[in-house]
């Protein structure tokens, strides 16, 4: 692994949080949120090839193919890393995201302690979403860990990969990986609704089938945590029931509004002050309100819901990243990458130049 170990090294001693490696580009890292070229050579299709060959086994390379793209997690002598190989129109390309030998808590994360609200829910679906490499996958283990260590509840996870693994905390928990265990997530939740366990963790939500099953699971009185790749709370319901034909949505939408909790949006900013990045977290709570705009698919109505539930524990993403820009976390430039509305925070600039 002598080609990969050295670009390894190298995102870690620049303090990248992720690499990216695509023919016919150099290799390039994520610093804090943004994005620079390492001083190497233009990456070659051998060059890349010989990567794939050091860390990728052929049921990889075969799910890339079929499927578009393939999660896995590598360990090596600079650490544990997820991988994430995909096919561009160029060829393919792959993103390494360093994991953490433990687990950070929940107060490590600065994670809004509202969330802890959702960790003595007893059943219904708990929907976390965000794009990629927005850290929701360590957010959602936060939340399991803390409810393994106060709760005794029998916990089943289904992961691709698995990032964290949990110690037997007051319950007892059991956790599955996609191709090693199943053969897709909607298999593995099939499984679960013969054990039936306490809570249900569903790493990605990618086809009706596995909606289907979780939406079952939560509706016999299991808790369901499930992430999905969306970029709001809003996006995150259309993406679901887009995953149905048209004749099946209605159907689907009166049973995500009688089973959904909250949906959670998370996206990663710089921090102002030292290194790293911190969450700003939207949070849609579903109210009676929401669920009536959910069965009747009138998504974008939501908005408005949200602003006037703030009271109620709801946030916008604009809310949360006012909130960290007020708290001098995160700078005003950094907050606008972001934001929904950046009239809101140009008005911000304009009242106080010097933020």
């Amino acid at each position: 692994m002598k080609k990969i170990l050295q670009l390894l090294w190298k995102m870690r001693e620049l303090g990248a949080g992720r690499m990216h490696l695509r023919e016919g580009y150099p290799p390039m890292i994520r610093v804090d949120g943004r994005l620079i070229a390492i001083d190497r050579p233009v990456l070659g299709g051998n060059e890349l090839d010989a990567v794939l060959r050091e860390i990728c086994i052929p049921a990889r390379m075969e799910e890339c193919l079929s499927e578009g793209h393939s999660a896995f997690m590598i360990r090596t002598e600079e650490g544990r890393f997820r991988v994430v190989l995909y096919r561009t129109t160029s060829g393919m390309a792959l993103v390494f995201h360093e994991l953490g030998s433990e687990l950070p808590s929940f107060e490590d994360l600065g994670l809004p302690e509202s969330l802890l609200e959702f960790t003595a829910l007893s059943s219904g679906l708990l929907l976390f979403s965000g794009p990629i490499g927005c850290g929701k996958t360590t957010t959602l283990h936060s939340l399991i860990a803390r409810i393994q260590k106060e709760r005794p509840l029998h916990v089943i996870t289904i992961e691709c990969p698995i990032e964290f693994h949990h110690e037997e905390g007051a319950g007892l928990i059991q956790q599955f990986e996609v191709g090693m265990h199943f053969r897709t997530f909607a298999e593995g939740v099939a499984m679960t609704e013969r054990i039936r366990p306490d809570l249900l963790v569903v790493g990605d939500v990618r086809n009706a089938e596995t909606l289907e099953g979780m939406l079952r699971a939560a509706e016999s009185g299991v808790l369901v945590l499930a992430s999905l790749h969306a970029g709001s709370s809003i996006q995150a319901l259309s993406k679901l029931e887009e995953l149905f034909p048209p004749c099946s949505r209605e159907a689907v939408r009166q049973r995500l509004a009688g089973s959904l909790r909250a949906v959670l949006c998370q996206v990663l900013v710089p921090k102002l002050y030292g290194r790293g990045e911190l969450p700003a977290v939207e949070v849609l709570t579903c109210t009676e309100g929401v669920c009536e705009r959910i069965r009747s698919g009138e998504f974008e109505g939501i908005g408005v819901l949200m602003e006037e539930g703030r009271g109620l524990g709801m946030a916008t993403l604009d809310d949360a990243l006012f909130d960290l820009v007020a708290r001098n976390l995160t700078g005003l430039d950094e907050a606008l990458t972001f934001a929904m509305d950046k009239s809101r925070f140009e008005a911000c600039r304009r009242a106080s130049p010097v933020l």
